[in-house]
């Protein structure tokens, strides 16, 4: 590491920034970020869906069912 780059990480914990996790991210390799990257965007999409669909029953519920 560079001192400028040295300077920009000590700055940064300065500030209050957690650098724990990115340190723990660059010692992990490329493949197993994108495992971990995969995993996250997972979760985040159930969880959107399970949003949905949740939402979606809010709002029949005030409406009342639907009707074809």
């Amino acid at each position: 590491m560079t001192n400028a780059q040295e300077d920009a990480v000590a700055k940064a914990v300065a500030y209050g920034i957690d650098v724990s996790i990115l340190d723990a991210n660059l010692r992990l390799t490329p493949t197993e970020r994108l495992v971990a990257h995969q995993r996250a965007l997972e979760t985040a999409l159930a969880v959107r869906e399970a949003g949905v669909r949740y939402y979606a029953g809010l709002s029949e519920t005030a409406r009342g069912p639907r009707r074809p």
